[in-house]
Order: structure tokens, then C-alpha cells, then sequence
């Protein structure tokens, strides 16, 4: 059984969208990949990255080619009830749409991936044991 990358919204969008620091993700889900990890994340990461698809698409900036090329590389996790569970009694204080992904990370065992600007859900998910590492 390979090991699980959790991979969050904020490492795919970085990519896709060419934000400062998206080489680093690249070489590093790379890396990551090269090591053994399956790339996976919620099936909350298909909606998100849907909705940038569409705000893109009116500034002009047709990404939907970009994304769905990334998302063919990630193992889809259901949201099931457990998560809605676990997202909901996260006792520190994190975004709704992160206590999602943190909860299903936790759920599935696996070692979370994050962009380094995501200083919140970094710091939460090593709170509470979750292995990371830094995109």
C-alpha cells in the first residue's frame, strides 16, 4: 500500500495559477511522488478548483485545461459523515473549508501537504499530530 500526500487546495491552485513559489510545489509533489506518496485530497479539491476555473475564466484566463491535467494525478477521498464529524469539532480555530480538508487528511492517514502561506492550517494540523510536509 502506497503512502498517502494529502494535497489541499492552496498546493494546486499555487500551481495552476503560477503563484510565486509554484516551482517549489512542483519539485516537491515531484519528489514526493518519486518517494512512493499517491497524491490525494477531498473531493472538496474538485469543487474549489472548479469555482477558480470560472472566476479565471471571466479576468480572462482560461486555467480549466491546467487543473483538470493536475486533478487526473490525484486520488479523489470521499467527504463522508466521519469527516463532517471531525471537520466539525476541530477545537482550534481554522476556516470551514480547511477544517474539511484537515479532517479528511486525518481520516485517511495521511501526510498533509500545504503551501507555506497557509500558516493556519499548518499550525493546526501539527497541533494535532498530523505529519507534514512543506510545499
Amino acid at each position: 500500500m502506497s503512502k498517502l500526500l494529502y494535497v489541499d487546495s492552496s498546493v494546486l491552485l499555487t500551481f495552476a495559477l503560477a503563484q510565486p513559489g509554484w516551482e517549489t510545489v512542483a519539485e516537491t509533489l515531484g519528489q514526493a511522488q518519486d518517494d512512493g506518496y499517491t497524491l490525494a485530497s477531498s473531493r472538496l479539491l474538485w469543487i474549489e478548483a472548479a469555482r477558480v476555473a470560472i472566476r479565471e475564466r471571466f479576468r480572462g484566463n482560461d486555467i480549466e485545461d491546467v487543473l483538470t491535467k493536475n486533478l487526473e494525478a490525484v486520488e479523489q477521498l470521499p467527504v463522508t459523515e466521519e469527516i463532517w464529524i471531525r471537520a466539525a469539532v476541530i477545537e482550534q480555530h481554522i476556516k470551514t473549508l480547511d477544517a474539511i480538508h484537515l479532517a479528511t487528511c486525518e481520516t485517511s492517514g495521511a501526510t498533509l501537504a500545504t503551501v507555506g502561506l497557509d500558516g493556519g492550517m499548518r499550525k493546526v494540523a501539527a497541533e494535532r499530530g498530523v505529519p507534514l510536509l512543506a510545499a
